[in-house]
């Protein structure tokens, strides 16, 4: 009997940690807007990244969110980053981010990152020098958000979008092959997330 329960308390913890392991210290969700929510970001932009976090470590203290851009597959510069502290008192909620990138002019878009709970949001706004690149040329694609779980400490890319002259492009990115080939265009911005 005593082996017995022994068994018992270690298959438990073992699956306990299993559990943890697989579902990360925070989980990325898809949002499912409303058709109002949906008009008010598409009248701002063409291509933005709205998602859920859902957190599972109470000691996540911030997060980090990146955009990187490159062309012809070689990273030119960073964008942005922008950091949110992780409220305690929000840890059990449901955590809203959003990047949007709005044009400007030819020569120039922005970068818009928010981090939004119940309590309030925090918001970043970057300006981006296109350095006079005419997208007009250009087809452009950008996917959904890559659903799935963060790992603290792990920068995990998101979301990318991509201008091209001729092809098409699709996001799977997991790794560092992924992330070759889904840069591999004239001009790619990739999205990632931290959470430290």
């Amino acid at each position: 009997m005593k082996y017995l329960s022994a068994f018992l308390v270690l298959s438990l913890l073992l699956l306990t940690g299993c559990t943890k392991e697989s579902k990360g210290d925070a989980i990325i969700k898809k949002v499912e807007l409303t058709k109002f929510e949906e008009g008010l970001v598409n009248l701002t932009t063409d291509h933005s990244f709205i998602f859920d976090l859902e957190i599972n470590n109470d000691e996540i203290t911030e997060m980090i969110g990146t955009v990187d851009y490159y062309e012809n597959g070689k990273l030119v510069r960073q964008v942005c980053k922008m950091s949110s502290g992780i409220q305690q008192e929000n840890i059990d909620d449901t955590i809203r981010v959003a990047f949007i990138q709005q044009p400007v002019n030819e020569n120039e878009d922005k970068w818009l990152i928010s981090t939004m709970t119940d309590d309030g949001q925090t918001s970043g706004s970057f300006k981006n020098n296109i350095d006079g690149k005419e997208r007009m040329k250009f087809g452009s694609t950008s996917e959904g958000v890559i659903e799935g779980p963060l790992i603290i400490g792990e920068s995990k890319v998101i979301g990318a979008i991509s201008y091209f002259v001729n092809g098409s492009s699709t996001f799977s990115i997991k790794t560092k092959e992924d992330i070759k080939r889904a840069t591999d265009y004239e001009q790619v911005y990739l999205l990632s997330v931290e959470l430290k």
